[in-house]
């Protein structure tokens, strides 16, 4: 996929471990001249000053990294990746700014758009390159394409397509869009949804809802932040589920429907599959009674 440098300047702002990946795919066919990223944060029990993953990853490359938008200059794009900042107007005036936004906009604007579709029960979602505007996710859209929702589809799952979704659209796309040759059409103004911030305390299950949701829920927020239940006392986190009655693991669902349990974490102790859970915890295959629901 990769081909020789081209001599446009990008400069990029993102964060997490999804942005980090994309800095350095981009940087293999364009000229990244500067990386902005967020404060180094305190992490793991001595609280110690940790870097961001795409600062990391500058790091790694040797780009530049900067804290503060108006430090940079001299570029012919700004790429955004879940920089989690506002992006200012002067910013916005001054160059042109594209964001990877991991949905079919404008469904799903805002903080949590690949959990809340598979949530939702979306049967396809998809990444736009935007260009950004004041708005939150209301810019225009260079290109966007889409992939598949199924009942197997979990956030990581779907987040590692995205990825490659979005690796794709910006090797096709982001030098015409750095050199102007690419416009950005108006987003729809019908079916607009937003994708609010998922907060720790709606991760809890409900098994008093139907088998197909509670799959798609624990689906959307399987590793961030987790789904959870409760056990003998403790907190147990469910990863991945299927409608399948013959697994070795089940819980009864609000429907009558059993949702078969694959892969989940007792507090304290690692993640492993139902198999493996039921050597020392139980001995039957369903999990009902056991559970607080």
């Amino acid at each position: 996929m990769v081909s020789k440098k081209e001599h446009i300047r990008i400069g990029f702002a993102g964060s997490p471990s999804f942005a980090a990946e994309i800095l350095s795919f981009v940087s293999t066919f364009t000229n990244v001249t500067c990386v902005i990223s967020q404060p180094d944060t305190p992490q793991g029990r001595g609280k110690k000053l940790t870097p961001s993953a795409v600062k990391q990853k500058a790091l790694e490359l040797n780009i530049p990294v900067f804290e503060n938008l108006d430090e940079i200059s001299d570029i012919d794009c700004l790429l955004v990746v879940a920089f989690g900042k506002i992006i200012p107007k002067s910013i916005l005036d001054k160059f042109i700014c594209c964001n990877v936004h991991t949905s079919l906009l404008p469904r799903w604007r805002g903080a949590a758009p690949i959990q809340r579709a598979i949530i939702a029960g979306d049967t396809k979602t998809g990444v736009c390159l935007m260009k950004m505007d004041e708005g939150l996710d209301t810019g225009g859209i260079f290109v966007s394409d889409t992939v598949e929702i199924t009942d197997q589809t979990t956030f990581d799952s779907l987040s590692a397509e995205l990825l490659e979704l979005s690796k794709n659209l910006l090797f096709e796309n982001l030098v015409k869009i750095a050199n102007g040759e690419l416009k950005a059409k108006p987003q729809p103004e019908s079916e607009i949804i937003y994708a609010k911030k998922i907060k720790n305390e709606e991760a809890r299950i409900d098994f008093k809802r139907p088998a197909a949701e509670i799959l798609r829920f624990i689906h959307g927020l399987s590793s961030v932040p987790g789904a959870f239940t409760t056990f003998e006392g403790k907190r147990l986190k469910i990863y991945r589920v299927s409608l399948n009655n013959s697994s070795e693991l089940f819980v009864t669902c609000g429907d009558g429907k059993r949702l078969g349990i694959l892969e989940l974490q007792l507090e304290g102790k690692r993640r492993m599959t139902a198999k493996e859970f039921t050597i020392g915890h139980l001995d039957s295959r369903d999990l009902t009674a056991k559970l607080e629901i």
